[in-house]
């Protein structure tokens, strides 16, 4: 199921709408654009090392996860190869990414603004959002970080 009540930028949702269905299931939809392959390979294994091994031991077992700014499900996967007991919840404000979310993971994902999360603090254990925030404009940066 993917829920979607995304409210905000649809100019900037737009874009990224159109950058998952030109991209897919591939980094380049959802790692920096003007990286080179090789560059983007290194951050994809940087950024799993540090979730894998720096942050997923804190959780405990059968945790509930958000991925914001999940995307395709670049990270989730490996999650759920390293740690098939953690419950993960995908959350984009690409609608398309969304479905190539709950496609690639079979879990569900909402459609919604990162400053806006649908979900009661309590009803999960932990988030990661590898990559997200840095697409978010400076000024919203802050109070997203606080909402999350």
């Amino acid at each position: 199921m993917i829920k979607d009540s995304y409210e905000g930028n649809e100019k900037l949702r737009q874009a990224w709408e159109q950058r998952a269905a030109q991209s897919g299931n591939s980094q380049t939809g959802v790692l920096p654009r003007n990286f080179p392959d090789t560059l983007n390979n290194y951050l994809h294994r940087q950024h799993l090392q540090i979730v894998l091994k720096k942050f997923l031991p804190h959780l405990p077992k059968r945790a509930i996860l958000l991925d914001v700014g999940c995307g395709y499900g670049r990270i989730s996967t490996c999650i759920n190869d390293y740690r098939p007991d953690i419950s993960l919840i995908g959350l984009d404000f690409a609608l398309n990414y969304c479905r190539y979310y709950q496609r690639n993971i079979g879990n569900p994902s909402l459609c919604a603004n990162f400053g806006r999360p649908p979900l009661l603090q309590a009803s999960i254990d932990g988030l990661i959002a590898v990559t997200a925030l840095m697409y978010i404009p400076s000024f919203e940066a802050v109070n997203v970080m606080k909402k999350l």
